[in-house]
């Protein structure tokens, strides 16, 4: 029995806020992890240098605009963090395309200290995530063609997670695949993969 429009409706927004809120979460975890001691953390949250400082605070904004997505009022300031984000991506994007530097990697670490073992330069898989949520925000919740490009993105993040799953379980190298393969760390996975669920059930 098809439960009723308004019950569904309220359901499919809960999800899109609790998905907004656990990414929102994770990217203040990476963050975090970056400033302060969190090796107590370690058997529950491995390797949260995995993902840059910059990949953390981007995630962090595409929880946000999700979350302000989800209410009437708050949805101009999402569309703000869609441009955001989409500028932010391509200019990430831009550097490892054309070799140059425009010193956005180490801009929220500051004097902290870099572990010999990470990278401050943010993935590529998390970069073009970025530029397609948002992209996706400032479709959504427009007109009827917006919100189809919006689901559409969402659609294609979703791929995105799928084929690099599929790559990381064949041992696929992404030195020798760049794309589709491209590097992912796990949070980075799993945060894309809430974003383009919570981004469908908000739509």
């Amino acid at each position: 029995m098809a439960l009723p429009v308004p019950r569904a409706a309220r359901i499919a927004l809960g999800l899109a806020r609790l998905c907004a809120l656990v990414v929102c979460a994770l990217g203040a975890l990476v963050l975090a992890s970056w400033y302060f001691d969190l090796s107590p953390f370690d058997p529950l949250f491995p390797n949260l240098h995995s993902m840059a400082p910059n990949a953390g605070a981007g995630v962090f904004a595409a929880g946000l605009g999700l979350l302000c997505l989800t209410y009437r009022s708050l949805r101009p300031i999402a569309w703000l963090i869609g441009c955001a984000l989409v500028l932010f991506g391509t200019a990430t994007v831009a550097q490892d395309l054309f070799r140059f530097d425009l010193g956005i990697d180490r801009v929220l670490l500051g004097t902290a200290t870099v572990p010999a073992d990470a990278s401050t330069r943010m993935a590529p898989g998390i970069a073009g995530s970025l530029i397609m949520f948002g992209l996706a925000l400032l479709c959504a919740k427009g007109d009827r063609l917006g919100s189809a490009i919006s689901q559409v993105l969402a659609i294609a993040m979703l791929a995105q997670v799928l084929t690099v799953l599929t790559g990381n379980a064949y041992g696929v190298s992404t030195a020798d695949f760049p794309f589709p393969f491209t590097s992912m760390s796990a949070y980075g996975l799993l945060s894309v993969l809430l974003l383009a669920i919570g981004l469908l059930a908000a739509s």
